[in-house]
């Protein structure tokens, strides 16, 4: 750019000085017009430069910008890919190393136990137990503690280990993060599809479309590592190292829904519940009178409904009214087949029941997943959903003790 100015100089400078010797000529005057457009193009120029230099100073402050970004960020990045490289290392072995890492496991328990003496003393100073309840299902042993979350739809999972100083942290974590990997599968196989049979129990049958292997692999590949371990100082000066892991249930990327599809789909179906002519008069009055309706909220308390991945919904008459296949499966991928919750009032503003829902109390209970409504609140929910489609989009709520 410098070189091109330089050059547009001498040749003005070539053209006055020729003009002193030619003013009157008809070059000369031809030279000026030649003059007038070097002139107009040298304008141009300079303001193409300003332009450019604009738009280069514009990139070296965005390219500056994004610098520092990956600054901040640099930290957590490297701690994230740590913890990659270590999952990708674990999965490479699991199938080898799983009893390894039980007894792993085991001897962890055993140093523990020396410090706290006994096994409930343990427990209790390590993980300061939550309450367990209905949706939030809680399992603590010394070194790990599990939680089967329905209302959050999540399994978490977190694995301590000791380490002997502070130069033995990393070691530990590693540890700690097979043992978290190790019980967060386990607790994967606890899972009960239809609250008949737990997928463990429903792996070891000779026909079954899911093996153990399709779970550990599932959860070494899916999990989610916190990024952050926690370090707590032992009454011995020792560190424990924990590290949680989790998974959601259902979601946009391959969840627990994934691994209990194929066993659903090997069940047998129930036919789905028709509202008769006679009553569908009725039923449509109903609706015309209390909705529209956003959702679908159903209370079974005090029927001890047990949450799990797929229940279903009765009429007294017979018949499905929801339940596998009746949501469409895009909605059930991201969402489940319904949304679990222990009492009615954070149930109405529920997200996915919506400001008006159905509410409906359920009748009986037929085996632990089976909720059975009257034939007149099953007629009411089929029409509404006729005209609202909320069943067909999954959103539906059980209220449970």
């Amino acid at each position: 750019m410098f070189r091109k100015k330089v050059l547009v100089g001498l040749t003005l400078l070539v053209f006055i000085t020729s003009l002193f010797f030619l003013k009157d000529s008809d070059i000369a005057r031809g030279q000026m017009e030649d003059l007038s457009t070097m002139m107009e193009d040298s304008k141009k120029m300079e303001e193409e430069f300003k332009k450019e230099w604009e738009e280069e100073r514009k990139s070296f402050k965005k390219a500056r910008e994004e610098m520092m970004e990956m600054d901040i960020h640099e930290e957590k990045s490297r701690i994230q890919r740590e913890w990659e490289e270590m999952r990708w290392e674990i999965k490479r072995t699991w199938a080898q190393e799983k009893q390894k890492i039980r007894e792993m496991a085991a001897r962890e328990r055993g140093e523990f136990l020396k410090v706290y003496k006994d096994e409930d003393t343990a427990i209790k100073e390590n993980w300061k137990p939550a309450e367990s309840t209905s949706v939030k299902q809680r399992d603590y042993e010394v070194t790990s503690g599990t939680c089967k979350d329905y209302e959050e739809s999540e399994l978490s999972s977190t694995g301590v280990a000791i380490a002997e100083s502070p130069e033995k942290i990393e070691e530990a974590k590693a540890k700690a993060l097979k043992i978290a990997l190790m019980k967060l599968s386990d607790t994967v196989l606890t899972i009960k599809p239809t609250n008949k049979e737990s997928i463990g129990e429903l792996v070891k049958q000779p026909d079954s479309p899911v093996k153990e292997e399709d779970v550990d692999c599932f959860v070494t590949e899916n999990a989610k590592i916190e990024p952050e371990e926690k370090v707590k100082e032992l009454p011995d000066g020792r560190k424990a190292v924990y590290v949680e892991v989790s998974t959601p249930m259902h979601g946009n990327t391959q969840t627990i829904q994934d691994i209990v599809k194929p066993i659903l789909d090997k069940e047998k179906k129930v036919e789905e519940y028709e509202v008769e002519k006679e009553a569908k008069a009725s039923a449509t009055v109903q609706v015309e009178q209390k909705g529209p309706f956003t959702g679908l909220i159903i209370d079974t308390r005090g029927a001890n409904v047990i949450p799990c991945i797929a229940p279903e919904v009765l009429a007294d008459a017979g018949g499905k009214v929801y339940g596998p296949g009746v949501a469409y499966e895009e909605y059930v991928e991201k969402t489940g087949i319904v949304g679990w919750t222990r009492t009615i009032k954070p149930a109405r503003p529920h997200i996915r029941a919506g400001g008006k829902p159905l509410i409906i109390k359920s009748k009986d209970l037929v085996e632990a997943n089976k909720m059975i409504v009257r034939n007149d609140d099953a007629n009411v929910i089929i029409t509404a959903d006729g005209k609202y489609y909320f069943l067909k989009k999954g959103r539906v709520v059980v209220v449970v003790d």
